[in-house]
C-alpha cells in the first residue's frame, strides 16, 4: 500500500485552510493533511513529523513566511521538506527571496485552483526529492574524497622509510661499483638511482597534497613578508642554480595557516624558477586589496602557458612537459589549489606562451565566524 503524502498547511485563516483541504482532496493518491495556525506551531509540527510538503502562508501572526523559512533552514528541516509559499498579493521580490531561502514554488491565493495547487505540491515534492538526492551524492563524494586523501596520506607516509633505505642502498651501490662493472651496468645503476629519487619526490609531493586537504587549518594573523622570505630561503639552491632573482613588494598581514602559506608560496615561486627559457628567471611578488580579499600575484618571465591549459594545470598529475624538459610530479599546483580553497579563496593563472605567467590567488581578510 502506498504511504500517504504528509501535507502540512500553515495558515492563520481557517477558511483558507479549509479551501486547501478541499482542493487537495481532489488530488490522486492518499494524503495526510495536518494544520497549524502560527509559525511556532508549524515548526513544532515539522519537528514532530517531517512533512512531505508545507503550504506556507506568508502573513502569519507571529512570523512572516521568509522568517519561517530562515528558521526552518537553521534547524535543518528545509532540505527534507518541499515548501509552497502562499500570499494574498503578488510580490516578485518576496517570491525571489522565498526561492532563495528554500521554497520550491510561490502562489497567489486569489488565483489558486485545485489543479494548480495539486500541480504545485507535486512539483515541489519532486524538486525537494532531487535536491535531497544531490545533497546525498555530494556527501558521498566528500566522504569518498576524504577516504582517498586518508589513503594517499597513509600510503605516502608509509612508503617514505623503505624508499629512503632503497635510495641509500642504490647510492651506496653506485659509489662502490661505478667503473668496476661494464658500461651497461653503470648505466642501469644510474637509471635505478634516478628512478628512486623521482619516486621519493613523488611520495613527498603526494604527502604534501594529502596534508593540504586534511586536518584543521590553524588561522592566525600571518605577515606575508616573512612567509615569502621563508619560501625564498627554502629555494635558495634553486635560485642560485638558475641564476634567478626574486623581487618582493611590501606584503600585508592576512589571517591564514602559516605552514600552508609557506608551502603555497614555495610551490609557486619554485615553478616560476623552474619553467624559464634562455633568460634567467625573474620573479615579482606583489599584493593588492580586492574588496574583502587580498589578491597576491607571482609574475615571471618564463615559458608561459597556453590558454587551453590554464585550468588543466591545477588538476593533480597534470603535466604539460616531459621529465627530460622540466622534471616534476604534477602535484604542486593541485596542492596550491587545495590550500587556497581551504582558505576560502581562488587561484588562477593569466599567461601566454613565451610571454611569462602571472599566478594569482586570493585570501579573505577576515577569519570565518567560529
Amino acid at each position: 500500500m502506498t504511504e500517504p503524502l504528509d501535507i502540512l498547511i500553515i495558515d492563520d485563516n481557517p477558511e483558507d485552510r479549509e479551501a486547501y483541504r478541499r482542493f487537495l482532496s481532489k488530488a490522486e493518491g492518499p494524503l495526510q493533511i495536518r494544520e497549524a495556525d502560527t509559525g511556532h506551531d508549524g515548526l513544532a509540527a515539522c519537528h514532530a513529523q517531517s512533512p512531505d510538503c508545507i503550504l506556507l502562508d506568508y502573513n502569519l501572526p507571529d512570523v512572516n513566511g521568509l522568517e519561517f523559512l530562515t528558521v526552518l533552514a537553521e534547524q535543518h528541516v528545509s532540505q527534507q521538506t518541499a515548501v509552497v509559499m502562499l500570499t494574498g498579493q503578488g510580490n516578485e521580490a518576496i517570491a525571489v527571496e522565498a526561492m532563495k531561502k528554500g521554497a520550491q514554488d510561490y502562489l497567489i491565493k486569489g488565483d489558486i485552483s485545485a489543479t494548480e495547487l495539486g500541480r504545485a505540491v507535486h512539483n515541489a515534492i519532486e524538486k525537494a526529492s532531487l535536491l535531497r538526492a544531490l545533497e546525498q551524492q555530494r556527501r558521498e563524494l566528500a566522504r569518498s574524497n576524504r577516504e582517498l586523501e586518508q589513503f594517499a596520506y597513509a600510503a605516502s607516509h608509509d612508503l617514505q622509510a623503505p624508499l629512503r633505505r632503497t635510495q641509500g642502498f642504490c647510492e651506496l651501490l653506485q659509489k662502490r661499483y661505478q667503473g668496476k662493472l661494464d658500461k651497461d651496468a653503470d648505466e642501469f645503476i644510474g637509471y635505478i638511482v634516478e628512478s628512486v629519487r623521482h619516486m621519493q619526490t613523488l611520495v613527498n609531493d603526494l604527502l604534501n597534497f594529502s596534508r593540504a586537504g586534511s586536518g584543521k587549518i590553524e588561522l592566525e594573523p600571518v605577515p606575508f613578508d616573512s612567509v615569502v622570505q621563508r619560501a625564498i630561503d627554502n629555494l635558495d639552491a634553486a635560485i642560485r642554480e638558475s641564476g634567478g632573482q626574486v623581487l618582493v613588494d611590501p606584503l600585508p598581514t592576512v589571517p591564514a595557516d602559516r605552514t600552508q602559506m609557506i608551502q603555497l608560496l614555495q610551490n609557486l615561486i619554485g615553478n616560476a624558477l623552474k619553467y624559464h627559457g634562455q633568460a634567467p628567471p625573474q620573479v615579482h611578488i606583489s599584493a593588492d586589496q580586492q574588496g574583502e580579499y587580498v589578491r597576491f600575484s607571482i609574475r615571471d618571465n618564463g615559458i608561459g602557458i597556453a590558454e587551453k591549459d590554464a585550468k588543466e594545470i591545477f588538476k593533480i598529475f597534470k603535466r604539460l612537459h616531459g621529465d627530460s624538459e622540466y622534471p616534476g610530479t604534477g602535484i604542486g599546483l593541485a596542492t596550491c589549489k587545495k590550500i587556497v580553497e581551504r582558505h576560502r579563496g581562488k587561484i588562477w593563472v593569466e599567461s601566454r606562451p613565451d610571454q611569462g605567467s602571472v599566478f594569482y590567488f586570493t585570501i579573505p581578510t577576515t577569519m570565518p565566524a567560529s
